[in-house]
């Protein structure tokens, strides 16, 4: 009814028609019974504020956890030129904003914040000033008088607004989304970082420091002025700054980069002890789903918010609850159906559609990526712009790069379309047998690969089984969920990082059932993994050893929803067969004899939004 009648479900009360009685949350309804839905809002669940969904968290409507500017107010304080970078809704305007609240504390700094200055490539400098002045003005008029109008404005019309004769205190700019200032001609930001340089410590000027915000391309900012091509950087002798991507960063004496950290498993308990504070009467489990946000989320602010947002809206106050939900499409549909995360699945999809398609598909095969190529970290910085990649330095040098979070990459991988016409026609096209579609993933693993010693180890083909799906039941609305997490009730509440690589489910065709992909790497642990994965989905799960020893390991599960399987390759000419030992409970074994085939798949992201 929530979703019907497009309202938050704790708006609404459920009613007896025979004794008006309001009837509680967990009460079973009774079949022919009548009731009456009514859009109320419960006093005693209202919460006083809210998760930020997008857009600047404000401490005074969300809950909120302060960000850490004090490096970033003491060098504007000091008058220096800084810099904000970070992805797409990763928390930059609202550590700006804590850093205009702080600056603003102290009586003899006035802080003006300009956002959305838009510009364009077409404009003449005369233009680009008069913007920039327009946008003082708007923001301050009792400092920044309007320009007389016709009047040409210049560098020197911007320059003369901050002279101590003009302007009775000294002020702080910040310039939120900065990178739109790319949009400017190269002549235009020559003059614009010619200006800040010139009036940086001139006591003629209250001018006391800038800050740009922007997201990763705000570094093609920085270098513009001086780098009409990125291979002059050496001659120029300029400087890089270690940041998330590198980048030549201008030459100001004083000058700072900062970048918002992601949040950690005690920032996520704070958020969720602060909305428990104003449900009265609610009992949060915090510790077990604020390590659960982590673990789906990889920290990113946004989504943070946005799955907090859904917890609330849900009244899944409990760990099982919360896990129910994530493990179904309900979550993700609902985080990346706003249209600000919306736009990072569009950032995907084009670049999946362009050049970059073999890149971003082994971002999705492997779970990080090492590069020490500076030149290629430069070609994938509007891709962490987007906030579809994330970078991290590494030691000793280079930096590790994944897809942004594991929420993002799960959504990915359900959404793409893999067709084969490597694909055996089942004995029954309206009921999956999963072992059927096991026993055809193995197959099309590619087999000639996986025999030599450096291709053993990445054998995590099992994203195959959507193509055989596709392929072989294509009336079967199966639903394969990527890298599922197992339920904290059967960890320690700090330790849910296990996850099943593959689920399948469908609610009237077949049970669910699961695999786990192992190269003779702990199979014992991997079998015991497993059955805790049976108990947590209530599914079937194929554990597959993938070897080429002569002599393969074999575990007998004790749990009789875990079949284990020894893949067992052999190459033979141009062609691999493989020999598969499946083991069940009370060691009941059987061989099958398998030819692998030539993988012919096709894998497209034209359906990601």
């Amino acid at each position: 009814m929530a979703h019907k009648l497009d309202r938050p479900a704790k708006d609404i009360a459920i009613e007896d028609t025979t004794g008006s009685i309001i009837v509680s949350r967990q009460t079973e309804l009774l079949l022919g019974h009548r009731y009456v839905f009514t859009l109320v809002r419960k006093p005693d669940t209202a919460p006083k504020r809210t998760f930020a969904v997008g857009g600047i968290t404000d401490p005074q409507k969300h809950y909120y956890v302060p960000p850490d500017v004090t490096q970033l107010v003491d060098k504007l304080k000091h008058g220096k030129y800084c810099v904000l970078c970070g992805a797409r809704q990763s928390g930059k305007s609202t550590m700006a904003m804590a850093v205009k609240r702080e600056l603003s504390l102290d009586p003899d700094i006035c802080v003006v914040y300009l956002d959305k200055v838009s510009v364009d490539k077409c404009w003449s400098r005369n233009r680009f000033w008069a913007a920039l002045c327009d946008h003082l003005h708007g923001k301050c008029a009792d400092l920044f008088p309007a320009r007389p109008t016709g009047e040409e404005c210049t560098d020197w019309s911007f320059r003369s607004l901050f002279l101590v004769k003009n302007l009775p205190i000294k002020v702080t700019l910040i310039i939120d989304e900065a990178d739109a200032l790319l949009s400017a001609s190269s002549d235009c930001l020559d003059d614009f970082f010619s200006t800040l340089k010139g009036i940086r410590d001139d006591d003629d000027y209250n001018f006391n420091g800038v800050l740009l915000v922007g997201v990763e391309t705000v570094k093609d900012l920085l270098e513009a002025q001086y780098l009409r091509r990125r291979e002059d950087a050496a001659e120029l002798n300029r400087v890089y700054v270690p940041s998330s991507t590198p980048s030549l960063y201008l030459p100001f004496s004083y000058s700072f980069l900062s970048e918002p950290v992601r949040f950690l498993v005690g920032d996520v308990e704070n958020l969720l002890q602060q909305a428990q504070a104003d449900l009265q009467g609610v009992q949060i489990e915090i510790e077990r789903i604020a390590t659960s946000v982590i673990e789906m989320t990889g920290g990113h602010k946004g989504i943070v918010g946005s799955c907090l947002d859904y917890l609330v809206d849900r009244e899944l106050w409990t760990s099982r609850q919360w896990i129910e939900a994530t493990d179904s499409f309900h979550l993700s549909t609902y985080v990346f159906g706003q249209q600000t995360y919306s736009k990072i699945l569009s950032a995907f999809k084009k670049g999946a559609t362009g050049r970059d398609f073999d890149l971003l598909l082994s971002f999705l095969k492997e779970d990080k990526r090492h590069c020490n190529d500076q030149m290629v970290m430069l070609e994938l910085r509007n891709l962490i712009a987007q906030g579809v990649l994330i970078a991290q330095e590494a030691k000793p040098d280079g930096y590790d790069v994944r897809i942004s979070s594991p929420m993002l990459r799960s959504i990915i991988l359900r959404r793409c379309v893999i067709t084969s016409g490597s694909v055996d026609p089942p004995a029954q096209a309206l009921r999956v047998d999963p072992l059927w579609v096991v026993f055809q993933a193995i197959r099309t693993l590619d087999g000639e690969a996986l025999c030599r010693p450096e291709c053993i180890k990445r054998a995590g083909e099992l994203s195959k089984i959507k193509a055989v799906l596709t392929q072989a039941y294509p009336l079967v609305d199966a639903k394969l969920v990527p890298k599922v997490k197992i339920a904290a009730e059967y960890l320690d509440k700090r330790d849910t990082q296990e996850r099943l690589d593959i689920l399948v489910r469908n609610n009237d065709n077949f049970s669910k059932f699961g695999c786990e992909l192992v190269v003779n790497d702990d199979v014992e642990g991997y079998v015991s993994k497993a059955e805790r994965y049976a108990k947590q989905h209530s599914a079937q799960v194929f554990v597959i050893n993938v070897t080429t020893e002569d002599s393969p390991i074999l575990v007998v599960p004790e749990h009789g929803c875990v079949v284990f399987l020894s893949v067992q390759l052999f190459p033979s000419g141009n062609k691999t067969r493989a020999k598969v030992t499946m083991v069940e409970t009370s060691d009941v074994r059987t061989d099958f004899e398998l030819e692998m085939k030539n993988w012919d798949g096709k894998i497209s992201f034209d359906y990601l939004v």
